[in-house]
């Protein structure tokens, strides 16, 4: 029998709620510019900070109109067979789960898609579904059972804007404020001088690299590497936190030999990608 996965409820309302007040600021903005132009800017001035504004919050309108238009269409169903869209019905929209050759998050957009072996995308499935979760392990264990065990290795490394953008981060905070104590005695400066230890210690504590292969798992820090034999791994899970309403999947390997569990997020790839790699290594032959 089929299961439904329907929209989470308030999900609609909150996106028309959204759309209108991008629509609103679009047209609001431009004219109290020109109305309240107390500081005396010229016309181009007013015309260059309108176009800006117009296109900031316009682009966010149309996003979220075009997000709006494709929300009565996201229900999924899945049964033994495959998965569809609920609206296509099961005849027409069926992707047999033999299909799915992989899996690609995508965080910024809220949403998981299915890939062929071609690359090109099955369907997409949006994170705001009701019971989105158990949606995501059953697609991990399906498509774990139906590619069978694997002794490939696999690697997820973050890229090198991983480590540029720390290296920006540690000269930003620490010239930034050295530029302004020397216009300026306040004391709170010296606050950001307070981020550089946080994101050095951040930084070095962070998996920025992991390689499975059939004799274990080793986790790449900038100064060291863990290396953990597939016996060692207890359970593999994926857990959601949520960040200004967005759901961030992150990935959780518990092992026997620590107490606490070894926790990944976006090692070049989503949690549910390498919940399944480690899932068909894991996979007795």
């Amino acid at each position: 029998m089929a299961r439904k996965f329907p929209l989470e409820k308030g999900i609609k309302p909150l996106v028309a709620i959204v759309f209108l007040l991008f629509s609103f600021l679009t047209v609001w903005c431009p004219v109290a510019l020109f109305s309240e132009n107390k500081a005396g800017f010229g016309l181009a001035v007013l015309l260059l900070v309108s176009g800006c504004v117009i296109l900031f919050f316009g682009g966010l309108a149309f996003a979220s109109w075009r997000i709006l238009k494709r929300l009565p269409f996201v229900a999924v169903c899945v049964d033994e067979d495959g998965l569809w869209h609920d609206h296509l019905g099961k005849r027409k929209g069926l992707i047999p789960w033999r299909s799915v050759a992989q899996m690609r998050e995508r965080p910024l957009w809220q949403s998981l898609d299915l890939l062929g072996a071609r690359g090109g995308r099955l369907i997409r499935i949006e994170y705001q579904l009701a019971g989105f979760s158990d949606l995501r392990e059953l697609i991990v264990a399906k498509i774990s059972e139906f590619k069978g065990a694997s002794s490939d290795d696999s690697v997820f490394s973050k890229g090198r804007w991983y480590h540029t953008g720390y290296l920006i981060g540690v000269l930003f905070f620490g010239a930034f404020p050295l530029f302004l104590l020397q216009r300026s005695n306040d004391p709170i400066l010296l606050l950001f001088f307070l981020m550089i230890p946080i994101g050095v210690w951040e930084y070095f504590t962070t998996v920025y690299r992991l390689h499975l292969s059939p004799e274990g798992l080793t986790l790449f820090y900038p100064l060291r590497q863990k290396h953990f034999a597939l016996s060692d791994v207890t359970s593999v899970e994926i857990e959601d936190r949520f960040r200004r309403g967005n759901r961030i999947p992150e990935l959780q390997i518990h092992l026997s030999s620590q107490r606490k569990p070894i926790t990944l997020v976006d090692v070049g790839m989503g949690a549910t990608e390498i919940a399944t790699a480690l899932d068909r290594l894991l996979k007795p032959r």
